[in-house]
């Protein structure tokens, strides 16, 4: 079967990968996809779809840029011995160019596939209608689905919104989904697509194991936004937290840099180096920081030519505890460049001036070495020293927890009311249980 060049094949290719409109647009910094993320059916089209989450225009059929774990799994795909003319990552306004006869999995990749994430029970409950990542998938299972023209393809949800319809059924059906793979799935998805290019059954929910740090294939091509992971998981045991079990294992140094200066080669000139705390970076499983790490990592990433925005995301209360104001200013500067007057935001899981309650629910180990008591006072004091140094605190807050009473309520109020006046911004968030229930 022969196509008429590298990026078009005239019947179809045999995988076909892609996600909804939240996940792949024309978005230049982290920041844009997280607010898109979570807009509702209640946000204008032409808002949404003109200036939110603008089409990714690409020279040809493969997308220039697409999400990091779509990258994952064509980078582990092709180390699996697949070839580029059986893989290809498209917009999803392309999908229908991508599939013909010879396709036989169309992967998809979703955040939040049936809008109960805590982002997406808190947007609609204040704006009204369907969070968009939801709505946006149906339509594009649906239109893949209608595209097919094998009754044998199968379409493959994954991502990290898989496991709200892992366990459902009804879900499943309703979406169309032949197979829900949940986790990191590097090391099973060569293996499972051979199984399905063959014809031979499969399950229909994989629950996959963790790869180590050292064996995840580097990506082959540019992530939205410039996304470059150097840790995965957390480990922090919280229960409304998906990451809660998985232990945090740090990629080397080498191949973080390498899937920066490809982002780079490729025009991509905003970098957000990801992690569910980046203040861990280099550390062991037991919550200690290690600056020297940090400090090695940024001082590589900082200089690469090219470089212009460089973002991370996340980070915990008590790893800021363990850095001094001297060793935040100088991260900062690491981050910025040296630029005056610039701020780095990164989102700051506060959950509760309840130290009770947040050790409830799991967060003992992220509270730790701090007691219920004193957990209000640290984080008041580590978003003071946030500020100080130059960052920009996205603090959440987790509404609903289980055995939350007024008394913790008033004292998150009242604790918000003692932050004072500051750059920062609080985010109130619905708790959505992770196991399928209802709260």
């Amino acid at each position: 079967m022969s196509s008429t060049s590298d990026n078009i094949r005239t019947d179809g290719y045999p995988i076909v990968l892609t996600a909804d409109r939240t996940l792949i647009a024309d978005y230049k910094l982290l920041m844009d996809g997280m607010v898109s993320s979570t807009q509702t059916t209640a946000t204008p089209d032409f808002l949404m779809r003109g200036i939110l989450t603008p089409a990714l225009v690409s020279p040809t059929l493969r997308a220039n840029q697409a999400p990091l774990g779509l990258r994952r799994v064509e980078a582990a795909l092709l180390a699996d011995g697949f070839t580029k003319g059986d893989v290809i990552i498209v917009a999803p306004e392309d999908i229908e160019m991508a599939i013909g006869p010879a396709t036989k999995i169309v992967g998809l990749s979703s955040c939040d596939p049936t809008g109960t994430a805590m982002n997406s029970t808190t947007s609609p409950a204040i704006e009204g209608g369907e969070i968009c990542c939801a709505d946006y998938l149906a339509s594009l299972a649906s239109k893949a689905r209608q595209s097919m023209t094998d009754s044998d393809t199968k379409i493959v949800l994954g991502g990290p919104g898989a496991w709200q319809i892992a366990e459902s059924p009804e879900e499943r059906a309703r979406l169309g989904i032949d197979c829900v793979v949940v986790g990191y799935c590097e090391k099973e998805v060569g293996p499972l697509f051979r199984y399905i290019l063959d014809g031979e059954p499969v399950d229909e929910v994989i629950v996959c194991s963790s790869n180590e740090a050292q064996d995840i294939a580097p990506i082959t091509n540019p992530t939205m936004m410039g996304v470059v992971e150097i840790s995965r998981g957390c480990g922090m045991a919280c229960k409304f937290c998906t990451l809660s079990k998985v232990p945090m294992r740090h990629l080397a140094e080498d191949k973080i840099i390498a899937d920066v200066k490809l982002n780079l080669a490729h025009g991509v000139e905003n970098i957000a180096l990801l992690s569910e705390d980046f203040f861990r970076y280099g550390s062991g499983n037991s919550g200690e920081v290690n600056y020297e790490k940090i400090v090695s990592l940024l001082s590589k990433v900082r200089p690469l030519e090219g470089l212009n925005t460089l973002q991370i995301d996340h980070a915990n209360v008590t790893s800021v505890a363990q850095l001094t104001e001297e060793q935040l200013k100088d991260i900062h500067t690491l981050i910025t460049g040296g630029r005056e007057g610039e701020w780095v935001w990164l989102n700051l899981g506060i959950e509760s001036a309840s130290g009770r309650l947040v050790r409830e629910n799991g967060g003992g180990p992220k509270m730790r070495p701090y007691t219920d008591e004193q957990w209000p006072k640290v984080c008041r004091e580590q978003i003071q020293k946030l500020v100080h140094t130059g960052f920009f605190p996205l603090i959440s807050l987790v509404v609903g927890l289980p055995n939350e009473t007024d008394e913790d309520i008033k004292k998150t109020i009242a604790w918000v009311e003692s932050l004072g006046h500051g750059p920062y911004a609080v985010v109130p968030l619905l708790y959505a249980p992770i196991d399928g229930s209802k709260a």
